[in-house]
């Protein structure tokens, strides 16, 4: 299995991760080539070798012709209707989704609402795309990343400045339970390391862990900071690795990241409000989770019991702070495992409009979905309708949804055309007959469009008997089953654009629905 292993030395961002992947021997013609397929210009990606502090790399810059502010929604148009390969506009749109949706809750506004200044720009649409396009193109299974180096915490210097860590980083780091790295002197002045982008990157495509791995290759992605104390770089780590297993191999989906250590102190003396601010810190500093829990101690004084989740590399500035925010004189600690099912947070249609659900997987089926409750919160008060109320019928819903279907040879994710308004495109090359016909059974029984491209007439034959609809043709090698679920007189306009290096994968054919 190939993976790729992301190490912060001094900072991440969306520029450092795709200058990495360059180093790391992405061509640059390439990627600007694959680039072309969004239907946007006004850029340019140039990438020259550079040093920071003695560490040589690739420092990538995207020059645009002149600054351009862009919505959500016309950015994600961009990558819906480009002819990148389906994986790529997939992967994209979800980075990009995660980050506006931190930037909303920053900004107490809804997402089409947003008014962007720096993430509007094509340059962070460049990164974003141009990265997943990387993970495609050196044919990455597997992400994993160290944790994140932020950098000295600091207030806006001055009104209507910005803070270190950006509150969008912020956001996306609590809401993922990514590690980070403890302030350090040595970033004193340095301002902001890790940029939204670079976050949303990492948050939404790796796991924060690093398997053993073989390396073959190491790519270095620089900075535009070159601070004398340290090197504003990235590496990434290209290599063989037999520890993670592929995933949906028919074992539970289950896997133990890292240990975790358990902060625990009694405290019959503290306040709420001196509980409520400390775990509010606590959070702020990258603790995966915390809570208390409310005990009879001694002399009969209710008091409350104060336990916190941290890496093992935060254990002393966690302990630090719960010395300095609490009246506590001790703090027991301990080494637990912690075991993670598989999660993805999806949007999903409600009758209340699009909102986050956060789906678990076991054995390659989803076994439960719960909606976010920021989501279900802003739909209350929009409606006037309870929490309650809300959050009862998104989870209808979300119950209601097919997710996804292991078949062992293929996983079949039946939200993706919900997702990306596309059609899903199997390519028949190098699957037998039957498992391209059982592909198309499930996904047909669920009423989707399909194309399989690259197939024959032996493997049309054997659709036939599972999806009788299904047409052949002869000219494309596309199997087309029908829609069942179609309304009479629609249109369906498909296009069949991925792994078609000839051209005929870009063309789009209509098809009269019936």
């Amino acid at each position: 299995m190939k993976i790729a292993y992301i190490q912060s030395i001094g900072g991440a961002s969306g520029d450092m991760l795709l200058g990495a992947m360059v180093d790391a021997g992405l061509s640059l013609e390439l990627l600007r080539s694959e680039l072309g397929k969004m239907p946007v210009g006004g850029y340019r990606v140039d990438a020259a070798q550079e040093t920071r502090c003695e560490v040589r790399g690739t420092h990538l810059k995207v020059r645009l012709e002149e600054p351009t502010r862009h919505s959500p929604a016309a950015l994600l148009g961009a990558v819906k209707d480009s002819s990148l390969d389906s994986s790529v506009k997939e992967r994209a749109a979800g980075v990009l989704r995660s980050l506006w949706r931190a930037e909303a809750r920053v900004h107490g506004a809804p997402e089409e609402d947003l008014e962007l200044e720096e993430l509007g720009s094509v340059d962070t649409l460049v990164d974003v795309v141009g990265f997943c396009i990387a993970l495609q193109e050196l044919q990455v299974d597997g992400l994993y990343a160290a944790p994140l180096v932020l950098g000295e915490a600091s207030p806006p210097r001055r009104p209507g400045g910005y803070s270190n860590p950006a509150p969008a980083t912020l956001e996306l780091i609590a809401g993922s339970g990514a590690p980070v790295v403890a302030d350090s002197a040595v970033h004193s002045g340095a301002g902001e390391l890790t940029t939204p982008t670079g976050a949303a990157l990492i948050t939404s495509l790796a796991e924060f862990l690093r398997p053993a791995l073989s390396v073959q290759r190491v790519g270095v992605g620089l900075g535009t900071k070159d601070p004398a104390g340290f090197p504003n770089a990235l590496r990434v780590w290209l290599g063989e690795t037999d520890e993670v297993p592929p995933p949906y191999e028919g074992k539970p989906d289950i896997i133990q990241p890292a240990s975790v250590v358990l902060l625990e102190t009694n405290l019959d003396d503290a306040p709420g409000l001196v509980l409520g601010y400390a775990q509010e810190q606590l959070f702020a500093m990258g603790a995966l989770d915390v809570w208390h829990t409310p005990v009879q101690m001694k002399k009969n004084r209710p008091g409350a019991v104060l336990s916190v989740l941290v890496p093992p590399h935060m254990e002393q500035a966690a302990v630090q702070l719960i010395l300095q925010e609490t009246p506590t004189l001790g703090i027991r600690s301990r080494l637990v495992d912690r075991y993670v099912a598989e999660r993805h947070s999806v949007e999903i249609e409600t009758e209340f409009g699009p909102v986050s659900v956060k789906v678990k997987w076991l054995e390659g089926a989803a076994v439960s979905g719960a909606p976010e409750p920021d989501d279900c919160r802003r739909i209350a008060i929009e409606t006037g309708l309870s929490f309650q109320e809300v959050y009862q019928r998104v989870s209808e819903t979300a119950g209601a949804t097919p997710w996804l279907k292991d078949l062992g040879y293929a996983r079949i994710d039946h939200h993706r055309p919900l997702r990306t308004g596309s059609p899903e495109v199997v390519l028949g090359k190098g699957k037998t007959p039957d498992q391209v016909a059982g592909i198309l059974s499930a996904l047909c029984g669920r009423g989707h469009p399909v194309l399989v491209t690259k197939t024959g007439r032996d493997t049309y034959d054997s659709v036939r008997e599972l999806v009788p609809e299904a047409e052949f043709h002869e000219l494309r090698a596309i199997v087309v089953p029908r829609r069942a679920t179609a309304r009479k007189g629609r249109d369906d306009d498909v296009t069949a654009g991925t792994d078609e290096r000839t051209g005929a994968g870009e063309e789009r054919g209509r098809k009269r629905a019936t």
